[in-house]
C-alpha cells in the first residue's frame, strides 16, 4: 500500500472500501453520542469520537451512547489512525 492510500486509510476515507485492514465499517456522522463518525466495533477514549470520561475505553456501537469497555488507571492513550488503548 503507498503512503496517500495509507494516510486515507489512517483518517477513515478508504476502511469501508479497500484492504486498510480494520474490517470495521464508519458510522454516518452524528449516530454517536459524540456527534461524529467513528469505526463501529472500535475502541475509543472518552471524548475521541465519543463521549465520555477520558480515562475510560469505549466501543464504538454505530448508533446511540458507545459501549464502556472498561476505565483506564493510568489513563486513556488515543492513538491517530489505530485504535485508542489504556495506557
Amino acid at each position: 500500500m503507498n503512503h496517500v492510500l495509507a494516510a486515507l486509510c489512517a483518517v477513515g476515507l478508504l476502511a469501508p472500501f479497500a484492504g486498510c485492514g480494520s474490517g470495521r465499517h464508519q458510522s454516518a456522522a452524528g449516530m454517536t453520542n459524540g456527534g461524529s463518525s467513528c469505526f463501529v466495533g472500535g475502541p475509543y477514549c472518552g471524548g475521541d469520537k465519543v463521549k465520555g470520561d477520558k480515562n475510560t475505553l469505549y466501543r464504538c456501537t454505530g448508533s446511540g451512547a458507545p459501549a464502556k469497555i472498561r476505565p483506564c488507571a493510568d489513563g486513556c492513550a488515543v492513538h491517530a489512525g489505530t485504535d485508542d488503548s489504556c495506557k
